[in-house]
């Protein structure tokens, strides 16, 4: 179908616990949210996006054809073209990105890397992730090795077709093949562990496959918010000036 000591008086000390416990909370309730990848742009072998509003920086580093950012393809540093589809993740039935009880949202809008020759490839997060989510699109008879367990979550009919997707590479990867349903795999696999980096190769040639990346908003680091920051900063220096009277 087409469709990222002093020892403080008891006042102070409980500030601080406060303090920490606003960084550090409980995760969202909204488990199943997805943040995916907002790809802005590229240059040569290399693609940059954020991850969680720009907590996270993002960069894909290999061979690729064009990143699409949603509103042009850009190859190279260069645009090539406008977009050419509102929606590269569309989902059909069975749905492949959402029918599995983790992912509540599939990728937006056309948000996407596509690749068309095989080997190896990284991608860099400025921070740790965990559990990462990766996406893929029209995997004709391909696959990649992650040289890490993963978990294919599900597979379904997406922009391109539908094909069934499994476990290969010692499940570390998967590989698709061909039945009555097709033979273009759109799917979503989680990839287990915290990463400052993945590195997967996928396996061969093809007019392009596409892929992007993503991360449960429950597994995102929370944001120290300004006013926080700056009362403890505050607090720090509360602390040196009483050293001072104190000396």
């Amino acid at each position: 179908m087409y469709t990222r000591g002093t020892v403080m008086s008891k006042p102070t000390q409980l500030l601080a616990n406060a303090i920490f416990a606003m960084s550090f909370g409980a995760a969202s309730a909204n488990a199943g949210i997805v943040d995916w990848v907002d790809w802005t742009g590229g240059g040569i072998d290399e693609v940059y996006g954020t991850l969680g509003s720009g907590l996270i920086d993002v960069t894909y580093s290999g061979k690729y054809v064009f990143v699409d950012n949603g509103s042009h393809q850009i190859s190279g540093g260069a645009i090539v073209r406008e977009s050419l589809a509102d929606n590269y993740w569309i989902e059909g039935n069975p749905a492949p990105y959402t029918n599995n009880g983790i992912v509540d949202n599939p990728p937006p809008g056309s948000d996407i890397i596509a690749l068309v020759e095989p080997g190896p490839k990284t991608i860099y997060f400025s921070g740790p992730v965990v559990d990462p989510l990766f996406a893929f699109q029209s995997w004709q008879f391909n696959g990649a090795n992650f040289g890490t367990p993963i978990t294919i979550l599900s597979f379904g009919e997406g922009f391109w077709g539908n094909a069934p997707v499994s476990l290969a590479f010692g499940g570390h990867g998967f590989t698709s093949s061909a039945d009555s349903t097709g033979y273009e795999p759109h799917g979503v696999l989680q990839i287990h562990g915290t990463f400052t980096e993945i590195n997967f190769e996928d396996s061969f040639w093809e007019s392009w496959h596409g892929f992007t990346v993503g991360v449960l908003e429950s597994n995102l680091p929370v944001p120290e918010p300004a006013s926080l920051t700056l009362f403890g900063a505050g607090l720090a220096g509360l602390a040196w000036v009483r050293r001072r009277k104190k000396a």
